[in-house]
């Protein structure tokens, strides 16, 4: 469980790059206002359908194997904007004007929405299936602050993208998705799953009876019931014995063939 937090941390300055700077590349890259609007709108639809994507056979294909299918596309697609990047830097030192096609981004863009939900909702159900059982709320309150900071992780790629360019930027982030990338492949998923549902270990040196209440101490413990158990056992108190010729229960007649 702490080897996926800490994939998620740097997988999840991704998902913050996404959400903090997809509107300022865009317009960095030639977007006016309207497409602007429409191009943030089809992220946010490509992130809904990557939503539901991992619904559908993430239980059948298994946790880890779906997180690193969306890591690998989210990767490829990084590296992808990075060359795109790189080719309009080109072309503008060149003189280029605005002449520079807009297409691929459309293409970067709806890769990038579809990872942004898809990678979500399966690192989710990941850490989901790896939580012990009636741990569940600590759990994903750590999980839920790993991803605040991976907001505060965005950093690096901020300060490169300001002080170098937007290519280095770039790759900058694909360096942190190949760490994230790298950790996950070292979590072995039956094996986590298996530790969350085992029961937890006494401590060295614990006395079992004494974590072990007998049933005797339950009647002796209390003054009220140790009352009623010794005016239960006195003589008086006890049933009497059945007469003498009558049938024990064995003896009854059963009514079942």
């Amino acid at each position: 469980m702490a080897l996926l937090l800490t994939a998620s941390l740097f997988y999840g300055t991704g998902i913050s790059v996404v959400v903090f700077f997809a509107s300022k590349l865009a317009v960095e890259y030639g977007f006016q206002q309207v497409h602007l609007v429409v191009f943030v709108g089809v992220i946010t639809i490509s992130g809904i359908l990557g939503t539901i994507v991992p619904t559908l056979y993430q239980d059948r294909l298994g946790h880890r194997r779906s997180v690193v299918i969306f890591l690998l596309i989210w990767l490829v697609t990084v590296l992808g904007f990075a060359w795109y990047a790189r080719l309009h830097q080109i072309h503008t030192l060149a003189g280029g004007g605005d002449g520079f096609p807009t297409w691929p981004l459309w293409l970067i863009g709806n890769l990038l929405g579809f990872g942004l939900g898809s990678l979500g909702s399966a690192n989710r159900a990941f850490v989901s299936y790896l939580a012990p059982p009636n741990r569940e709320a600590e759990v994903f309150g750590m999980w839920g602050l790993i991803w605040k900071l991976s907001a505060i992780t965005t950093f690096p790629f901020a300060w490169v993208k300001d002080t170098v360019g937007t290519p280095q930027a770039l790759l900058v982030l694909a360096g942190f998705l190949s760490v994230g990338l790298a950790l996950t492949l070292f979590v072995n998923e039956p094996r986590g799953f298996a530790a969350a549902r085992q029961p937890p270990s006494l401590p060295v040196g614990a006395d079992v009876r004494r974590l072990i209440l007998p049933r005797r101490s339950l009647v002796t413990s209390s003054p009220t019931l140790r009352s009623r158990s010794r005016a239960l056992s006195h003589p008086a108190r006890q049933q009497p014995a059945a007469p003498s010729g009558w049938p024990t229960r064995p003896d009854f007649p059963t009514l079942l063939p």
